[in-house]
């Protein structure tokens, strides 16, 4: 299965300037995703990886995934936030628990799993 990625298209008129200390990007790489096709995971029209919008558990019950392999090229913030939300899910997973109980889908401006504020879990 071949990865398909949206490429960006500028707006004319959306320029604008912000001051940074530090900007890390990250576009234009692609995801190995052989092993996935090996493994019987399932894939999006798009190429990605399907995931459920709450836990990021993959159709395999046990593996869970996150970031560009979900979503295409996104901020490196967001697949921070993935992560965050995948550990919860294999946390619980390991220990038995409802994986769903206290959470909700991200709702998203941008994209799948963009959000304005990443939810704390305690």
């Amino acid at each position: 299965m071949k990865l398909v990625r949206k490429k960006p298209i500028p707006i004319p008129g959306s320029e604008f300037e912000l001051e940074a200390n530090t900007i890390i990007l990250a576009i234009g790489q692609t995801s190995d995703v052989k092993w996935a096709e090996k493994e019987g995971l399932k894939f999006t029209k798009e190429g990605l990886l399907e995931v459920d919008p709450i836990t990021l558990r993959t159709s395999l019950p046990d593996v869970f995934a996150g970031g560009d392999v979900v979503t295409g090229p996104r901020f490196v913030v967001d697949a921070i936030a993935q992560g965050h939300e995948a550990a919860i899910s294999i946390d619980r997973f390991l220990r038995g628990e409802n994986l769903e109980v206290d959470r909700k889908k991200v709702q998203s401006t941008m994209g799948f799993f963009t959000r304005k504020e990443v939810p704390r879990h305690t």
